[in-house]
């Protein structure tokens, strides 16, 4: 109960503490993305950028299977034939344009349009369909439908997704390590915390080693088929990965070579922002903590606002409650009351200094009005000052005995004011005594009377 009230009493100085430290780091934040804004960034890009690197680190990893390089042999089947239906539509509208005969209600705007439309689609399809033969190792095969089923080209896309399973946790565990080289905050718990995951993080390793050994064995199995040559013509088996290393992200580790072993997640010439460029990096960050911030600033003025009306809820109930015990006559009830309406004039003095600065759209009323707080006050600093004075006078009359024990001159220490009344102190002290000869008084008796029981 009396950690519950010391808790109350802190809130306001925790929210004031929150709002702060929030305000702090949204300054530095916002100075630092200005800065930034005039190297020629945008916020827009940062966003986007932002936007584009969830969207790569959150999409699924490819996994092994059985019918995985049917599914790229039926996908470029099906790409080869909207290229062909493609190339048709836009030889039939350039004849179009050429010889001026148009289908009804078809204008020239529109069959430009379309034209350029359909030469987009030809070069996406074209490129996917350059892509995922280069997957397969089949840049020169003409014949697909006699490769399905094939079971070199099952083990090697598998191989390919498992490396490309490696490569991305790899990435995933510099990323979080990095969150803890960059921590700012040193106290104890929070070490224990990192140390805590930090761990847990190198606790993946073994699954990662796994997964290498797991590539290995496909590599191996690559190389027997070609030995028996039962593969495709051209074909080579990658290069097995080196678990010595492994988890150092060297870009001259086995890992991070192609041997034409790669997709469309590993293109070496268009390296994203988000990724390879510092200062997008070091935007992306300080833009996060300035919403962090935007946002911790409306949950902390909603506390506020929520502070307020419940002391104004309570201070309401307090009074309307006094008023009926007094009115009923029941002095015991009114006392209580009375003083949870002292408890809660505290609570004010202690929160309405304190969340001062953050902003509200509630009056500036919060209940007690001034003629109580400053009565309460006043009793307070008077009890403080009475308090303060007794333990002076007590820790005086210490200091005296242990001189005169010592055998040194009192004039040393320094005395309390002459014209100080001690009258307060004589009280207490008169009735310590008068317990103090009780209790001698009521040991006597027990004494005896024990002593007249054995007799």
């Amino acid at each position: 109960k009396q950690l519950d009230n010391i808790s109350l009493i802190g809130l306001g100085h925790w929210l004031q503490r929150k709002w702060n430290l929030t305000q702090d780091r949204k300054a530095a934040a916002a100075g630092a993305l200005h800065s930034l804004y005039q190297k020629g960034l945008m916020e827009s890009t940062l966003r986007q950028e932002w936007a584009d690197q969830v969207k790569a680190q959150t999409m699924p990893l490819p996994r092994q299977s059985k019918n995985i390089a049917d599914k790229e042999i039926h996908a470029i089947l099906a790409l080869k034939d909207n290229l062909k239906d493609y190339n048709i539509e836009i030889a039939a509208l350039e004849d179009m344009i050429i010889t001026d005969n148009f289908t009804p209600g078809l204008t020239i705007l529109e069959a430009q349009a379309q034209l350029e439309t359909l030469k987009k689609k030809c070069a996406t399809s074209t490129k996917a369909i350059t892509e995922k033969t280069s997957r397969l190792s089949l840049a020169d095969q003409k014949n697909l439908k006699r490769l399905l089923g094939n079971n070199f080209l099952r083990t090697r896309m598998n191989a390919l997704a498992v490396k490309q399973r490696i490569r991305e946790r790899l990435r995933h565990r510099k990323y979080e390590l990095e969150s803890f080289g960059s921590s700012y905050r040193n106290t104890v718990n929070h070490q224990k915390l990192q140390q805590h995951a930090e761990q847990q993080i190198k606790r993946k390793e073994p699954g990662i080693q796994n997964l290498a050994r797991t590539y290995n064995k496909l590599c191996q199995d690559l190389e027997k088929l070609i030995a028996a040559r039962t593969v495709p013509k051209g074909a080579r088996a990658p290069t097995k990965i080196s678990l010595e290393g492994l988890f150092k992200l060297d870009v001259d580790h086995d890992i991070w070579q192609d041997d034409d072993l790669t997709n469309n997640l590993d293109s070496s010439f268009e390296i994203p922002d988000w990724l390879g460029n510092d200062n997008v990096r070091a935007g992306i960050k300080l833009l996060l903590q300035h919403d962090r911030c935007t946002e911790e600033e409306r949950r902390l003025i909603l506390e506020r606002r929520s502070m307020q009306e419940w002391f104004m809820e309570e201070w309401d109930l307090v009074n309307l409650a006094l008023i009926s015990s007094e009115y009923d006559g029941d002095e015991d009830l009114a006392y209580q009351f009375s003083i949870r309406k002292t408890k809660l004039i505290d609570l004010v003095i202690s929160w309405k200094f304190a969340v001062s600065d953050i902003p509200c759209l509630l009056y500036d009323n919060w209940g007690p009005t001034e003629d109580e707080i400053q009565v309460v006050q006043e009793y307070r600093r008077t009890e403080q000052v009475l308090g303060t004075m007794e333990e002076d006078y007590a820790n005086g009359q210490e200091m005296l005995e242990d001189l005169n024990s010592l055998g040194q001159e009192p004039e040393e220490v320094h005395q309390l004011p002459e014209d100080l009344d001690l009258d307060l102190f004589d009280d207490q002290e008169s009735e310590e005594d008068e317990e103090a000869e009780l209790v001698d008084a009521m040991e006597g008796f027990d004494l005896a009377e024990e002593f007249r029981q054995e007799g």
